[in-house]
């Protein structure tokens, strides 16, 4: 008769991490993307790529080859990360990552102003 219970008990605490996990912030801006290009890449290149996948710059820094990209309506983060790393051009791509200030001490994590 226990175990039964404990089988019910199993699935219901399953599909509660399942749900919790569904509802939880992501740790990145969505829409947003830092991308760097291989050297050699010209700016020229850079633009035209970006143009391509419908993408807008929003930061530059061109001297370590990196820009923060906007990206078109409809995209996820994960999407965008795995379009550009499809592309030869492209060194490293990653979501724009939240950075927090605060330690559990202090009352948790504070986010920086965006």
């Amino acid at each position: 008769m226990h175990a039964p219970i404990a089988v019910l008990a199993l699935t219901f605490a399953l599909v509660m991490v399942g749900c919790g996990g569904a509802a939880q912030a992501t740790n990145y801006v969505e829409g947003e993307l830092l991308v760097k290009f291989r050297a050699g890449v010209s700016e020229e290149r850079m633009a035209e790529i970006h143009r391509m996948l419908g993408n807008r710059i929003a930061e530059s820094w061109p001297g370590i080859r990196w820009y923060r990209v906007l990206l078109k309506e409809g995209v996820t983060a994960p999407e965008g990360v795995q379009q550009y790393r499809s592309l030869n051009e492209v060194e490293d791509v990653e979501p724009n990552f939240k950075a927090y200030l605060g330690t559990p001490s202090q009352g948790g994590p504070t986010q920086l102003p965006q």
